[in-house]
């Protein structure tokens, strides 16, 4: 069996005031997935704090001393999602660290965001991460799109060969983005809905990976994991020389 780590590619977000209404777009290069030499994310949550992590972990030289925050405030107030971080080490398929809101699958497989019960599931069954991943998108609305995929052994992957950031992402939503009824799975282009949609701000189309369960907070002892790990990390690169992806 090939380890590897694999997501779909949709990015989506409820449509204000119309909480059975789901915006999304799906294959824009905004991956969920990113890689660095010997070492792999998969995030989950909030596209702007995934930007954030994604940029500050495919620097040449990672900066210790400021880490992207785990969570953000509006106005005083913490966003309802907050990012998600699973760390691997590729070459030993050794998970560094993963939040508490993962779901395991014995020592096999772990999975989160919205569809991680349906991808779980699946896993049990075929043993394949990307079948599972694809078999989440036919039961949850939030996952759908292309599977990226990351084999760890090889660290072969088809990821975006270009840096794509979140305005990109929310700049093709804008484009070419869909609305889904959440309860008849009707489908509509965005483009058609955006003038009859009055509450509808194009700047606060704050696009995300759901993580599926509201309310999560990070603790003290979630943050201080998280530092153990990039520390291991650190010491790790600077044993061994970063190899290109």
């Amino acid at each position: 069996m090939r380890k590897m780590l694999a997501s779909d590619s949709r990015w989506s977000f409820a449509l204000p005031d119309s909480p059975n209404l789901l915006a999304y777009v799906d294959d824009t290069g905004f991956d969920k997935l990113a890689i660095r030499g010997d070492h792999a994310m998969v995030f989950a949550g909030d596209g702007l704090l995934v930007e954030k992590w994604k940029q500050w972990f495919t620097q040449p030289t990672l900066d210790f001393d400021n880490f992207p925050p785990v969570e953000r405030e509006i106005d005083g107030l913490l966003e309802p999602e907050p990012v998600l971080i699973s760390l691997i080490r590729t070459v030993s398929c050794e998970i560094l660290y993963e939040t508490e809101d993962f779901l395991a699958y014995g020592e096999s497989a772990t999975f989160a965001g919205s569809g991680a019960s349906f991808a779980k599931s699946c896993y049990a069954e075929n043993g394949c991460c990307k079948t599972a991943v694809a078999t989440a998108g036919k039961h949850d609305p939030a996952t759908g799109g292309e599977t990226k995929f990351i084999e760890l052994s090889t660290r072969h992957h088809n990821l975006s060969q270009v840096s794509v950031t979140l305005r990109d992402a929310t700049q093709a939503f804008m484009e070419r983005g869909i609305v889904m009824d959440i309860t008849t799975k009707e489908e509509t282009a965005f483009r058609e809905l955006v003038g009859t949609i009055a509450s509808f701000d194009a700047g606060k189309a704050r696009l995300s990976a759901p993580i599926g369960k509201s309310g999560h907070r990070w603790t003290e002892s979630e943050k201080g994991k998280l530092f153990a790990a990039l520390q291991d990390m650190k010491r790790y690169e600077e044993l061994q020389p970063l190899t290109t992806s």
